[in-house]
């Protein structure tokens, strides 16, 4: 899946092209959480690397339709480059105007081996980055999940528990709608069998949390750090600006990837607020699950997984479904290569 062994590769070779109903064909968050269990070894191995995000600002005064974008770049040793685009529109209240595309590049050649709709992929694998950081950092006897915000990190984050058949005795939920919060309860009950109970205040979660999940796209923090409790497992899958940066001085810290929490992730918000963190110590999700660095070292200890989001996790389920649509005969294809030098 994650490498070219037995392909035969030529000068050129169609693309793969996998459409939203495509990839929703194909992908289970089973699968997923194993894949994001891989790539992230293979992060921690030297095997598979991110470069740094690109924010794609326009100035919007210079546009008729506003919008703005970020581009994620990444690869898999030695076979395999990837190149995600998320492009949303600036004024969009019903989230119309807003797309992601997934690149795969084979390394040899640089010629495009699949283009894929990673609207789906970026949700499917941000929750199952959230599974296995639980899997290998919270206590084994955490079974209360508290969750901060209803969309779909935290949907996607729940689906992938229920995945790993982690033992939940309790789902507790706040969002600042009653409304989306008593649907979300419905919906996730009945989707997961989880008894799931909405409450009126981000505190009372965070006190009765023993794994947290926040996802939230708040600009400030959502929780103060005096609420969680110790031997808490905090998965900060929303923005970056949701956690109060004093958890992070209480917390053993792990990212999806240290270099870029430390740059652009929660860390790196306690790290500008002026707080002291010990950026040694922050570990990667991969060097915790190949047992490079320790994860969890006591039942009291707060472990917080800082995600941020990497292109490999988007290159690494890519790289499965394009195997698995091979397989199958979905999707459809299309030359974007050429034999001319540029010289």
């Amino acid at each position: 899946m994650l490498s070219n062994e037995g392909e035969q590769v030529g000068a050129t070779e169609d693309s793969l092209i996998l459409s939203d109903q495509d990839v929703r064909q194909l992908l289970t968050m089973e699968a997923c959480v194993a894949i994001q269990e891989k790539v992230f070894a293979l992060n921690a191995q030297g095997r598979a690397w991110n470069g740094e995000n690109a924010w794609v600002n326009p100035n919007p005064e210079k546009q008729t339709l506003p919008a703005q974008g970020k581009v994620l770049t990444g690869g898999i040793e030695p076979d395999w480059w990837g190149v995600k685009n998320g492009f949303y529109g600036t004024n969009d209240p019903d989230g119309q105007r807003r797309v992601q595309t997934l690149i795969i590049f084979r390394s040899q050649t640089l010629c495009p081996v699949a283009v894929m709709d990673s609207m789906y992929i970026g949700k499917v694998r941000t929750g199952a980055g959230a599974a296995v950081a639980t899997r290998f950092l919270a206590r084994r006897d955490a079974r209360v999940i508290g969750v901060l915000g209803t969309g779909a990190t935290a949907w996607f984050s729940l689906l992938a528990h229920r995945a790993i058949s982690w033992p939940v005795s309790r789902v507790v939920v706040y969002s600042r709608s009653p409304e989306r919060r008593q649907r979300f309860s419905k919906e996730l009950s009945a989707r997961t069998g989880y008894p799931v109970d909405t409450l009126d205040s981000p505190e009372q979660v965070v006190r009765q949390a023993e794994i947290l999940i926040t996802g939230t796209a708040t600009l400030t923090p959502v929780m103060k750090a005096d609420w969680v409790q110790d031997g808490t497992h905090v998965n900060a899958m929303g923005q970056k600006y949701e956690i109060d940066p004093q958890l992070l001085t209480r917390a053993k810290l792990v990212g999806d990837e240290a270099s870029t929490a430390i740059r652009d992730g929660k860390v790196s918000v306690a790290i500008q607020s002026g707080l002291f963190i010990d950026k040694s110590t922050c570990a990667s999700l991969g060097e915790i699950v190949i047992q490079a660095r320790p994860g969890r070292t006591s039942n009291k200890e707060i472990t917080l997984f800082d995600s941020s989001g990497l292109c490999i996790q988007d290159l690494a389920t890519g790289l499965y479904l394009r195997q698995l649509a091979q397989e199958r005969g979905v999707g459809r294809r299309a030359e974007f290569h050429h034999q001319e030098g540029l010289w």
